[in-house]
């Protein structure tokens, strides 16, 4: 006599539970998650939308110290730049249209901070740190993107919450920027010639040693691997091609691929239009974290 109500509780629980949980996907993200200190980096902001209006316009305000010099132009929308009194990109207003059950993809080129703020962020009212402000952690810094997201029906999204803030507030997007490694710094050089083939080279190089029945990789390459995995899952790569490079039925098994260096590095740079509709960014010729991938995924095939 008792099951009745106590299935009809576990329901009520259930739907608590999913009327109040996270809904990740809908929120406004940065990729990649991770970078290095000082840097160039190509970031992309992709905008959901998960609502039936459609969305007409997006307000972005860039981390402290961040210096984005150049924007990806999508037709059909309109940038406009926010400024400080010194000149300095600060922000921007997208506006054009998002249809429900819709995203866009915008790029932006920026040179990462070299360091941290000078002084610890200052304190809100309520005695806590300032969120928009970035934060200091054993030699990391986390930048912090705030952005409105407008809609047709007068309706907006404030994403200026905590990273770790739970629903209804939405979260502000988190990008880790980490201290440069030798590897990383070599391969954001500009004086080094011919990027892209340079990171191929030196990613079969790590290749052959890995595969050699005589021989271990060094601790360069090894590292180099290790960092490439990293970014691996700052893009959120295995979302798509698995944890391990298996495969799903969304992207082909990198465990199989019979694409040398070169090619890897070329389709990095620039993805095909069904990759790039499934999420995945470019990998400029001149980027940190080419080299790196190219040497991890050569890393699983088998």
């Amino acid at each position: 006599m008792r099951t009745r109500p106590f299935c009809l509780t576990a329901l009520l629980s259930a739907v608590l539970v999913l009327l109040t949980a996270p809904v990740a996907f809908g929120h406004i993200k940065i990729y990649p998650t991770e970078s290095t200190l000082g840097a160039r980096e190509k970031y992309t902001m992709r905008v959901p939308n998960e609502k039936k209006s459609p969305t007409i316009r997006v307000e972005g305000e860039f981390p402290p110290g961040l210096d984005v010099y150049d924007f990806e132009f999508k037709p059909g929308w309109k940038i406009d730049f926010k400024k400080d009194d010194k000149g300095k990109i600060v922000g921007a207003v997208w506006t054009g249209r998002i249809e429900p059950y819709e995203f866009v993809e915008f790029g932006m080129l920026a040179i990462n901070p070299k360091e941290g703020p000078k002084e610890a962020p200052k304190g809100t009212a309520d005695g806590s740190s300032d969120a928009s402000q970035p934060a200091v952690n054993s030699g990391q810094v986390s930048m912090l993107w705030k952005f409105h997201q407008y809609y047709e029906d007068g309706t907006k999204e404030e994403f200026t919450a905590p990273p770790d803030a739970k629903m209804p507030l939405l979260p502000m997007p988190l990008v880790i920027l980490k201290p440069a490694t030798k590897s990383s710094a070599a391969a954001a050089d500009p004086a080094k010639p011919s990027a892209a083939n340079a990171a191929a080279n030196a990613a079969a190089n790590t290749a052959t040693a890995n595969t050699s029945h005589n021989a271990s990789p060094g601790i360069a390459s090894a590292d180099l691997v290790t960092k490439g995995k990293a970014r691996f899952a700052a893009y959120q790569c295995s979302d798509c091609h698995g944890d391990n490079g298996e495969g799903t039925v969304d992207a082909p098994a990198l465990i199989a691929t019979k694409l040398g260096a070169e090619q890897i590095a070329k389709f990095l740079n620039k993805p095909s239009s069904d990759a790039r509709v499934k999420g995945m960014p470019d990998i400029p010729p001149d980027s940190a974290d080419l080299q790196p991938l190219v040497a991890y995924i050569l890393s699983l095939k088998k």
